[in-house]
């Protein structure tokens, strides 16, 4: 028999085997000479390699065999010859003595050589671009009238499936009916954005041909391996401000996320803003001054999240402060107007020696809601200089004062501007202003003050025209020249802006001095 009886032989069972008692009864011969051939007059053997047999009309090319009563096999016998078809081998023995057999053997087998047709887009399903859960069930679909050959099997398709885009292929079924459909209960729990399936159709004669899936597709068991809020800052001074994260999946990819927050006040759980979200970053706007955190689930595109979801972790992934109020600055010193008793709407301040000397420093306090002191800066102008630290100069200049705590959210401040730094007579402008940890800058507060060094000069009088001796009347005019502008406006000498004091006696002491305006 030929290939162990099969009814037929294809490409790769094209060089047969014969099967057969070879044997020499009543002969002596210990070994047998054995020929193969298609048309009974030319005989030989397969060549070995290649597509020819070796052949001759004698005895030239041959093959042996040690006699036997029971089946032997002769490997790589004989090479089909010809087109596809019915195919009759014969096989003759000859002994040691040159006897030849004669009755010749043989055998039919049908030669195919044409494997099944089957169009490259049979598969339906998956073929490309399909993202599966893996451990799920899905089916393998495809068109079942695109396999065609005349000796298909009845049971002629084989699936399997690659993890590597076709390096390596693993078997999901075998002798499939050719119905167009293979239930695959479940997928492969893989974790994979190369996968495809692959159908192989074999026909009687062991021929085969194969469709893959046009395009790779995606089985994802693994849930995102990042999802997390980036770094922020650690304050923020609007309300609105974004929120950047990082999300990346392996196979599937991320489909989409939530952000989940919470505070001190109002939000003491995770709560969810918004719906979902695609890109980042996120623009969150938050509804009051308050310290908040967040954190972050990824959800990749077959439903696999990064951790629960809401979120059962307390710790945040990143957090920020959000202060959007301005602190709040007062000046101490100078001081204002009612402080100082002043009634003309100015402090003044004298030398070192003076009733009201300057202190040598700018003072005051300032306070904050949520985020604390950053810094105290002080403007000190007269006409169009600014004091820069060690003189006054004429860019605009902003000089920062010493900061300290009296509470978390409070402070006092001291900027040193020592008399040297003043000139005598003039008014000088102080602007405070101060900024918290979140940058939100105040608007400036403003003082004014007058440095006065000098001493009044009360001038000179005439009592009524000068060069009279006597007055006939108590009542007298004095004439002044060379005073003060402000030696005579009220209020009196104890008061900010002195005044002048008059007495008709040699008493010099205050309590004789009458007062005038």
């Amino acid at each position: 028999s030929l290939n162990s009886g099969a009814a037929f032989a294809g490409v790769s069972t094209r060089i047969v085997t014969a099967s057969g008692i070879y044997n020499d009864l009543g002969g002596s011969s210990g070994s047998l000479d054995i020929q193969f051939s298609e048309d009974g007059i030319n005989w030989g053997v397969y060549h070995g390699s290649g597509t020819t047999n070796d052949k001759a009309t004698d005895w030239e090319y041959k093959t042996t065999k040690n006699k036997s009563g029971t089946s032997q096999d002769v490997a790589n016998a004989w090479y089909l010859e010809g087109s596809d078809g019915n195919k009759t081998v014969y096989v003759r023995t000859r002994d040691g003595a040159g006897n030849v057999d004669v009755d010749l053997a043989s055998d039919d087998i049908i030669l195919d050589s044409t494997p099944p047709v089957v169009a490259a887009d049979t598969i339906t399903s998956p073929n490309g671009a399909e993202t599966w859960l893996g451990g799920s069930n899905h089916n393998i679909t495809w068109d079942q009238t695109k396999v065609t050959d005349a000796n298909l099997l009845a049971s002629p398709i084989k699936l399997e499936y690659s993890l590597n885009n076709g390096s390596t292929w693993s078997l999901v079924a075998d002798t499939e009916a050719n119905d167009g459909i293979n239930a695959w209960n479940p997928i492969p729990s893989a974790d994979s954005n190369q996968v495809k399936v692959k159908l192989i159709a074999t026909d009687a004669a062991g021929n085969y041909t194969s469709d893959e899936s046009d395009n790779i597709f995606i089985i994802d068991t693994v849930g995102p391996n990042v999802g997390t809020v980036n770094a922020l800052p650690a304050y923020n001074k609007n309300f609105t401000f974004d929120v950047p994260y990082t999300a990346t999946d392996t196979a599937s990819g991320i489909d989409y996320v939530k952000l989940y927050f919470k505070n001190t006040t109002n939000h003491l759980g995770w709560t969810q803003f918004g719906t979902t979200f695609t890109s980042s970053p996120i623009s969150f706007t938050a509804d009051q001054n308050d310290t908040y955190k967040f954190r972050l689930v990824a959800v990749d595109k077959v439903g696999l999240k990064d951790e629960n979801d809401p979120p059962t972790n307390p710790a945040e992934e990143a957090l920020t402060i959000v202060d959007v109020v301005a602190p709040v600055s007062t000046i101490t010193m100078p001081e204002d107007a009612a402080t100082c008793g002043s009634d003309v709407g100015i402090c003044m301040y004298g030398g070192p020696t003076a009733t009201y000397p300057w202190p040598g420093h700018i003072t005051g306090t300032v306070t904050d809601n949520e985020t604390g002191i950053s810094k105290v800066e002080v403007q000190i102008t007269t006409g169009s200089t600014y004091y820069n630290g060690t003189g006054f100069v004429g860019t605009p200049t902003w000089v920062e004062a010493s900061i300290t705590p009296t509470g978390p959210m409070s402070a006092s401040y001291n900027y040193d501007i020592p008399y040297s730094k003043l000139s005598d007579g003039n008014t000088y402008t102080v602007k405070v202003r101060s900024t918290d940890a979140a940058a939100n800058l105040e608007t400036a507060k403003t003082r004014d003050f007058i440095y006065d060094f000098s001493a009044p000069n009360s001038g000179h009088f005439v009592i009524n025209n000068a060069g009279d001796l006597y007055a006939k009347s108590l009542d007298v005019t004095l004439n002044f020249s060379g005073a003060d502008n402000d030696v005579r406006k009220a209020p009196t000498y104890v008061d900010a802006n002195g005044g002048l004091r008059i007495s008709n006696s040699n008493d010099f002491s205050s309590s004789s001095w009458i007062t005038y305006d």
